[in-house]
């Protein structure tokens, strides 16, 4: 084998970051070179790397400042709803890809609880 070849069951292995205001996801994406299928891990500062639900990047705990909780839960969801973004990533082992995403002010979306308050800020990725 040459030095710099690489094995095919030699697992490659990536970051993306997501990215709003104050508030960043971080996932491992590993892979095995020419292999399509792939494995998508978040991670929960508290507890570790978890699962490819973005929404498990907190196993259920909540900031006490609402605020940053809609934020967080906000960036969750833009997560979910971009069903694509595995297809923006760079694909380079080592790489660490960063999607950041911003608020128009004043655009809300999902269900509106008790107080008339809407569940998530809309969210656009910055091309």
């Amino acid at each position: 084998m040459w030095q710099g070849e690489r094995r095919m069951s030699e697992k490659m292995r990536q970051e993306a970051k997501f990215i709003f205001g104050n508030e960043e996801l971080l996932a491992e994406i590993t892979w095995i070179e020419g292999d399509a299928c792939y494995d998508i891990r978040f991670m929960d500062p508290n507890t570790g790397w978890q699962n490819s639900n973005p929404g498990s990047s907190r196993s259920g705990w909540y900031y006490q400042d609402s605020e940053s909780n809609l934020n967080h839960n906000s960036l969750v969801n833009a997560i979910h709803q971009w069903d694509d973004w595995s297809e923006h990533l760079s694909w380079e082992d080592g790489g660490v890809d960063v999607f950041r995403f911003e608020w128009d002010g004043k655009t809300y979306e999902g269900e509106t609880d008790a107080e008339g308050n809407r569940e998530y800020k809309t969210l656009t990725r910055i091309i």
